[in-house]
């Protein structure tokens, strides 16, 4: 039996205005954090690149993706 290829998508390496979502980020109140730190990013910041770019491009796929479709009323 031969084995089947797997075609390579290409992976993007940010977020696109045609994407049906927006990537955000929370960012803290200014009443809560003076400084309205942002989490999220701050994170990205600490890790390993490779780790980054890998958390980097799920989010983007997850963007990309098209809006959900709900069946039903």
């Amino acid at each position: 039996m031969a084995a089947k290829k797997r075609a390579r998508r290409e992976v993007a390496v940010g977020p696109n205005p045609e994407d049906p979502y927006e990537i955000a980020y929370f960012r803290r109140h200014k009443v809560d954090d003076p400084s309205q730190a942002v989490p999220g990013q701050e994170f990205l910041a600490t890790v390993a690149p490779a780790v980054e770019a890998r958390i980097r491009a799920v989010v983007i796929a997850v963007a990309t993706a098209p809006p959900h479709k709900f069946a039903g009323g």
